[in-house]
């Protein structure tokens, strides 16, 4: 005789992806995304460390680094991690020549104040998707040129 019960499917065991987020001097940042590993350093010096140890989607900058200019740690993560996504994070007002060349080194977001945990939330599921939609290879080439506008 066949066993006509139906049974109950089986829930899916596997994890949620994550954006892996780093940031740099970034004061008074949180979230509560279930979409966010966050992880924090409090120079230049200790985030450059960190990449060297763990993969990292996106890093948030603070524009008042301790130890050296926020130009020069972009700079060093363009030379070594090119495809890394970065967004500046402005305590203090930018000049526009300083926006232009936080553009030019491809910066994919300028927030005028530290992001609340519903903008993190967002910008976590947009770039999620991305990742998602994207083949393999074009994964691990990705460019700094994804922009995702600030509201």
């Amino acid at each position: 005789m066949t066993d006509t019960r139906q049974t109950p499917q089986s829930q899916s065991t596997y994890p949620t992806p994550r954006l892996s987020l780093l940031a740099v001097c970034v004061p008074g940042l949180v979230h509560d995304s279930p979409l966010i590993e966050l992880s924090t350093a409090l120079s230049a010096r200790q985030a450059l460390v960190h990449l060297r140890r763990m993969r990292c989607d996106l890093l948030l900058a603070g524009n008042q680094l301790p130890d050296m200019s926020v130009w020069t740690l972009v700079s060093r993560l363009r030379a070594s991690w090119p495809q890394l996504r970065w967004a500046l994070v402005c305590t203090a007002t930018l000049s526009a020549q300083e926006e232009i060349r936080a553009r030019s080194l491809g910066a994919m977001m300028l927030f005028d104040t530290v992001p609340d945990g519903a903008r993190l939330h967002e910008l976590a599921r947009s770039l999620l998707a991305r990742r998602n939609a994207e083949p393999p290879s074009a994964q691990r080439t990705a460019r700094q040129l994804d922009v995702v506008p600030s509201t």
